[in-house]
């Protein structure tokens, strides 16, 4: 849905209309909000890259957004479920991760400023990755199981604005915040962790909306 949507916006313009090119590489953090910040209380680090196409005399960009984001390691301890109807204490280690991948559309003023607000409109989906493994906790019981991994994935719409500030004709920095809403997805219940007899990792896995606000800082280099 995502391609069909980028495919549709780039058709619908003539080439004559279009510009100049630009690549947008930010350090993005992610703050949870609502239900996804009552699950995971952790703070999401990583990269996002854009790249635009500016609509030659009009205020209108149109291009792709990517990104990944690691909320990082979670450990604790818990009796963990066997396939023999035993529980064994172990430490687990949670990693959560978000990538998603969005068609865009900026709107900026004409005007030439050293300084220069902008607003995005973003679309797209979302995937929500989790890694998940087990160590004994030197008891007498043995548990030596395969690492989990679980992912999910989500329609995305969200809003972003921030500014521009020229350093040189093809550099300028770059600092938005972004507001991403959208469609559940699934998250894993830690404390319902349980081993088959195939030594496979299981969780209860719940539905819960990943709302995320994130700030994203970096440099709009045009080509």
């Amino acid at each position: 849905m995502t391609l069909r949507f980028i495919i549709f916006i780039f058709s619908i313009l003539p080439f004559s209309v279009l510009a100049q090119w630009s690549l947008v590489p930010t350090l993005t953090v992610g703050f949870p909000v609502g239900e996804f910040s009552r699950n995971n209380n952790n703070i999401g680090v990583g990269l996002d890259v854009s790249l635009l196409r500016e609509l030659r005399e009009r205020p209108i960009s149109i291009g792709v957004q990517a990104a990944y984001l690691t909320f990082g390691r979670q450990q604790s301890n818990e009796n963990i479920e066997t396939a023999f109807g035993n529980a064994v204490n172990a430490n687990l280690t949670i990693n959560h991760n978000i990538a998603y991948f969005h068609g865009m559309i900026r709107f900026k003023p004409l005007w030439a400023s050293r300084v220069i607000p902008f607003a995005d409109i973003v679309t797209g989906a979302k995937t929500f990755l989790t890694f998940a493994s087990v160590s004994d906790d030197q008891s007498s019981d043995s548990l030596n199981t395969n690492s989990s991994f679980n992912s999910s994935w989500a329609f995305d719409l969200g809003a972003a604005g921030g500014i521009e500030l020229k350093m040189n004709d093809n550099i300028f920095f770059n600092l938005k915040g972004t507001f991403l809403s959208g469609t559940s997805f699934d998250f894993i219940n830690q404390r319902s962790a349980r081993v088959n007899a195939s030594n496979d990792l299981f969780f209860d896995r719940k539905k819960i909306n990943g709302n995320l606000l994130m700030i994203h800082a970096g440099l709009r280099i045009f080509f």
